[in-house]
């Protein structure tokens, strides 16, 4: 598929001075995407390491000049400078359905709490541990002291914090990305909801992933993978129905700001991250009862049958 080299392209041609140009119009926020791009490029081969340094040199006077360009914007010229450059055949672009991005303090916080709490250094992390799951974010956390923890209340309380969405960016809330309105040629996501849509998939406890084509090139590219995917006995099944939505949250809408958010950081600044999980999640030993109880109706199917009853299914 990236069968063709940039040094054949037009961007071969072009003047160092012609790059910062191009690199120019792209507004601030977005060119953070074009960096990962350039990035990317430059592992490839595909440009020189001083086409990357003038880049960031670049990036740091962008930043500096416009903060006030928005990030769909960006995105646009992104795309923009891409078919100019006839690089569109060779660069397959890929956005998320993202409920959004937890602040790095909380994650720190949180990794000290376990440290603390189990006397040994966190070496690994899994949010979901498939083994357990997929649905109900069963973690895993390993020590550097051989200790393992595997679905417990305590591997939980992060990503609790996280879909409640009080540990995420402000700016998640007003994100211009989560709508039908795709700007990659791929959208990738969980596939929320796929024992109600198609149910000749049984087995779905290690997670199915849901792949959204939102070009001709995205099209056939994805029909390539489907017959690798064959010949790995590997399944990748086509479907075109748009009933997916109904269980994708941020494909409509960004995630709703909590009622408590602006409470929660106060509370967070001022007493820390132990006594916010016991104010806001709740944490202690009825957490941890409730946690264990539910676990075990998941591994029983109680829950499953519940929800399958409850839509009439």
């Amino acid at each position: 598929m990236f069968d063709g080299k940039l040094e054949n392209s037009e961007l071969k041609g072009c003047t160092k001075l012609e790059k910062i140009e191009y690199i120019k119009e792209i507004p601030a926020p977005g060119i953070l995407i074009f960096g990962t791009l350039y990035v990317l490029f430059l592992c490839m081969g595909w440009i020189k390491v001083t086409d990357f340094v003038l880049f960031m040199i670049s990036f740091v006077i962008i930043i500096m000049i416009d903060r006030r360009s928005t990030l769909r914007r960006g995105t646009k010229k992104i795309k923009k400078y891409i078919q100019k450059k006839q690089l569109d055949s060779k660069l397959f672009t890929i956005d998320l359905l993202c409920h959004g991005t937890a602040k790095n303090q909380v994650w720190k916080d949180y990794i000290a709490w376990l440290e603390k709490n189990n006397k040994a250094k966190l070496m690994r992390f899994c949010f979901r541990y498939k083994p357990e799951g997929w649905k109900a974010y069963p973690g895993y956390a390993e020590f550097d002291s051989h200790k393992k923890l595997i679905n417990t209340p305590e591997t939980s309380v992060f990503s609790k914090l996280h879909l409640s969405a009080y540990s995420i960016e402000k700016g998640c809330f007003q994100c211009p990305f989560a709508s039908e309105e795709r700007n990659g040629d791929i959208t990738l996501g969980d596939y929320w909801g796929i024992e109600y849509i198609d149910t000749t998939i049984r087995n779905y406890k290690d997670g199915v992933s849901l792949i959204l084509c939102n070009s001709e090139v995205a099209r056939i590219l994805i029909l390539r993978i489907g017959e690798k995917c064959r010949e790995n006995h590997d399944f990748l099944i086509e479907t075109k129905s748009r009933e997916f939505i109904k269980y994708q949250d941020n494909f409509q809408r960004p995630t709703e700001m909590p009622k408590q958010y602006e409470e929660f950081w106060k509370d967070y600044e001022k007493k820390g991250f132990e006594d916010i999980l016991i104010k806001y999640i709740g944490w202690g030993r009825k957490y941890k009862v409730l946690y264990n109880i539910k676990k075990i109706a998941r591994k029983t199917m109680i829950i499953e049958l519940y929800r399958r009853l409850k839509r009439g299914n």
